[in-house]
């Protein structure tokens, strides 16, 4: 889910911050996957 680069041997940590962006990026691009495919669908139903 989450990308650790691994540099030279050493392993890069993500601090809070930078977890929790990721995380939030994670669940806002699902959510947007999710949303576009409801609406699409939905749309769909409506032209029938």
């Amino acid at each position: 889910m989450f990308n650790v680069r691994y540099e030279e041997g050493r392993e890069e940590i993500l601090t809070g911050t930078q977890f929790i962006r990721s995380y939030i990026r994670f669940l806002y691009l699902n959510f947007m996957e999710i949303y576009l495919a409801i609406w699409t669908s939905v749309d769909f139903d409506y032209i029938k």
